[in-house]
């Protein structure tokens, strides 16, 4: 009976310890084929509920708790104003494959070929691991639609890519080092 005892304590201090896949990716950075970058942001399909809940859950499903530190956050009326269309998140080599789920198991429902849906990295809420192509196309998006079964996309500054930054460190550096023999 003591094994037993002990072997059921292992199992779930295991199950316990080791969080889900889905919910440890809310804590990673999102990777780039599940965003766009569209005019000066990037933007990423995020929830397929409003930051206040879906429905009459009342549960919240948005966590910008570390993505927030990567610079993600809701878009301003303005921007929404300047948005991408749901057609711009469909693009092949996107996360989310046409009809299908990518490996952490989201869906894109009704998307016409390949699509970036970044739920995965937004919700560790598991109901909620889709987008919902329908509905972003007739206006339910979270800033210009009060429904609470809208979609919720996120904005970012863009971000210079490493190379980019390496770049003008050489280039300021060079110049820099010209300055000083004259």
């Amino acid at each position: 009976m003591k094994k037993l005892v002990a072997v059921l304590s292992v199992a779930v201090m295991v199950i316990v310890a080791v969080p889900s896949a889905h919910a440890a990716l809310i804590d990673a950075p999102v990777p780039g084929n599940t965003y766009i970058t569209f005019g000066d942001l990037d933007w990423a399909w995020a929830s397929p509920c409003s930051p206040a809940g879906c429905n009459d859950l009342g549960q919240n499903v948005l966590d910008l708790t570390y993505q927030s530190t990567q610079g993600w956050r809701l878009p301003t009326p303005a921007e929404l104003a300047l948005r991408p269309q749901p057609s711009d998140f469909v693009f092949p080599g996107a996360n989310v494959p046409s009809g299908g789920a990518d490996a952490n198991g989201t869906r894109f429902n009704g998307a016409p070929g390949d699509a970036a849906c970044a739920v995965a990295y937004f919700t560790s809420a598991s109901p909620f691991n889709h987008c919902d192509y329908s509905d972003a196309d007739g206006g339910y998006i979270y800033g210009l639609n009060a429904d609470p079964n809208v979609e919720t996309w996120v904005v970012r500054d863009q971000v210079p890519e490493p190379a980019t930054l390496t770049m003008l460190g050489l280039g300021l550096g060079l110049i820099g080092r010209r300055l000083r023999r004259r």
